[in-house]
């Protein structure tokens, strides 16, 4: 009778607590207690053909169940080419805290992905492997499964911080024109005209600080809205001095570009003729050791 199909679950704190007991000193394992390391890849013939499961990836641990992935390769009888793939499964945990190796009972597969394969053969590996995974004996080494589970943690930690949220897409079936604001719109005063600019966008956006509206120039338009993200209309109807003032600014932002320093070189020139010297006889040269 397998010793270990008659133990009990134990939780994750207790396996935390078993693994640092071990580390402190146990009895000597035997060459039974090998760990599941040493049985990786599994391979199993059937009557549908070989498959081979490689060492699982442990996802998560609680209230007992296992929940892990694992690459996995069929080979159909009758043929000579493998298809791989991979398959996620849970399992309950029966722990023997003797031999540190804990046995997958209830094993259950719970999604398969072969990218190779036709939908239709992807479904009848998903059924085969349904109906043949429960029968595996999977037992895993509990010291590799507390080291994973605490990896698996500090991934999930490192990972809080992260922005996952997908960007905003924005889709019109019209023509149209991203109009890009880095940040918050900045205003600044225009030097010599009574209006403002939006300094953060490359795009010239003036606004009327009398009537609040702002005013884009696009192409051969103008275009008018009182708010800058909200509805734009076009307009020939503009603020005193604005077409003037949008092409001094186009100017002035033209001059910083080529203002910008660049790295230049120089050809000095001679302020005398180069002396010419006769070159002494090949034999009195030194031979040159390479390096």
């Amino acid at each position: 009778m397998n010793p270990i199909k008659n133990s009990w679950g134990v939780t994750l704190k207790a396996l935390v607590a078993y693994a640092v007991v071990a580390a402190v000193g146990v009895a000597a394992v035997s060459a039974q207690e090998a760990p599941d390391e040493n049985r990786w890849p599994l391979q199993l013939d059937t009557e549908y053909g070989q498959v081979i499961i490689y060492q699982p990836q442990y996802e998560s641990y609680q209230n007992n169940i296992l929940e892990a992935r694992a690459a996995v390769s069929i080979t159909p009888t009758g043929q000579t080419d493998a298809v791989f793939g991979a398959i996620w499964f849970e399992a309950r945990l029966s722990t023997d805290l003797d031999t540190h190796m804990a046995l997958c009972d209830d094993l259950k597969v719970t999604a398969a992905k072969f990218p190779t394969a036709e939908d239709q053969k992807v479904e009848e590996f998903s059924r085969f492997l349904e109906r043949e995974v429960p029968q595996w004996e999977i037992v895993v080494s509990v010291d590799h499964l507390v080291a994973s589970m605490e990896a698996v943690e500090a991934r999930k930690q490192d990972a809080g911080g992260m922005n996952t949220a997908p960007p905003e897409i924005i889709y019109v079936t019209y023509p149209a024109v991203l109009v890009l604001i880095d940040g918050d719109p900045t205003l600044a005063d225009m030097e010599g005209y009574d209006l403002k600019y939006v300094v953060n966008t490359p795009y010239f956006i003036a606004q009327d600080p009398k009537s609040k509206k702002f005013y884009l120039k696009g192409g051969d338009y103008w275009y008018i809205a009182t708010d800058l993200t909200g509805e734009w209309q076009t307009t020939k109807e503009l603020p005193r001095k604005s077409a003037k003032s949008q092409r001094r600014l186009k100017r002035k932002r033209k001059s910083k570009r080529r203002n910008k320093p660049k790295v230049q070189t120089h050809l000095r020139r001679l302020q005398r003729r180069p002396r010419q010297t006769r070159l002494p006889r090949r034999s009195s040269f030194a031979p040159v050791p390479r390096s």
